[in-house]
């Protein structure tokens, strides 16, 4: 008959199951994707800041050639605009936005880079950018 309800109950207890189960699988999946990226995350910090201790470990070693020091020095840093932002971002910022002291270091943030210090065609794909794309 047109009244017969008799499968409503068990459809809409059915939706709301599939409903669930669909936002629980969304959940564990955002949880599995910041766990993966929080721990590539602390690899990168964990390498600029090796690249970073190296840098200034050789700037205090080259004081007497600073005309010609493609690195950074250290009261350039402190003069830098981007003084202010914390510590553990600061080591990302320096290591990309200086050359590499590590002349075999060829990656940054777990990209390719070139001789020139420009990131590869791999980051340039992830990115969205053409593949030829410049960006240090």
């Amino acid at each position: 008959s047109i009244n017969d309800n008799s499968n409503y109950g068990s459809i809409l207890s059915q939706s709301k199951a599939n409903k669930e189960s669909k936002e629980n699988s969304k959940i564990s999946f955002a949880n599995a994707f910041l766990k993966q990226n929080a721990s590539k995350l602390n690899e990168i910090q964990s390498a600029n800041s090796q690249t970073l201790a190296r840098s200034e470990a050789l700037n205090s070693t080259n004081t007497t050639n600073t005309s010609n020091n493609t690195n950074f020095s250290i009261s350039s840093k402190t003069s830098s605009p981007n003084y202010d932002i914390s510590s553990e971002f600061k080591n990302s910022i320096y290591t990309l936005k200086y050359k590499q002291v590590d002349l075999n270091t060829d990656t940054a943030y777990g990209y390719s880079v070139d001789k020139d210090g420009y990131m590869g065609s791999d980051f340039n794909k992830a990115a969205g950018l053409p593949e030829d794309f410049k960006i240090h």
